[in-house]
């Protein structure tokens, strides 16, 4: 099959490279930058840590991350004001240990493609729950219980990477975003 390819890869990130795609929030996981914020239990940071993603405790939001952060974790009371969510193009999961209304703009996080777990409860177990939502989210695609995306559980992938493109439920709204990149052309083998 692979005579027939324009170009081999030997990795994903290479195929990312070669295509010219965004590759800063590809694994590995350590080079994801998760960004914890406010009053946070200590054990939320240990489960992302252990996850493999990078981890920055700040006391506020500061400008110098807005750039970067791929995963954020909030504590309650901590707002994100809309200009700085709005520029943080490589965000694609917010924890909130705590009620987020009014503390972040659900409709810029649906814009943009970024998932929220909510605590509005205020549970103990939240410490743990919602960071694993978040890691469950970059490792699998997994929406469930989040407050802004339908509740999806994927099946695992075990070999391989997956690919996730979330948009706007519009009728052909896949084949609009790859022919407006027409030298990509991606093609699918499987080797048994």
């Amino acid at each position: 099959m692979t005579e027939k390819a324009d170009h081999v890869t030997p990795s994903f990130d290479e195929f990312l490279y070669v295509n010219q795609l965004p590759s800063a929030i590809s694994y590995p996981k350590n080079r994801i930058l998760c960004l914890i914020v406010g009053d946070v239990p200590e054990i939320s940071a240990h489960i992302l840590k252990r996850d493999g993603f990078s981890i920055r405790v700040k006391e506020s939001f500061e400008e110098k991350y807005t750039k970067d952060v791929g995963m954020l974790l909030l504590g309650d009371g901590v707002e994100v004001a809309d200009e700085q969510l709005a520029r943080a193009d490589k965000l694609k999961t917010i924890g909130y240990l705590g009620d987020v209304k009014g503390k972040l703009s659900r409709k810029i996080c649906n814009e943009k493609g970024i998932v929220v777990f909510d605590d509005k409860k205020n549970k103990r177990t939240n410490a743990e729950f919602i960071p694993r939502r978040m890691a469950d989210f970059i490792n699998n695609g997994d929406t469930d219980q989040s407050r802004n995306f339908p509740n999806l559980i994927l099946p695992k992938k075990l070999k391989g990477h997956r690919l996730l493109h979330i948009h706007k439920n519009v009728p052909g709204i896949l084949l609009r975003s790859t022919a407006s990149t027409p030298k990509t052309r991606l093609t699918f083998c499987h080797s048994s």
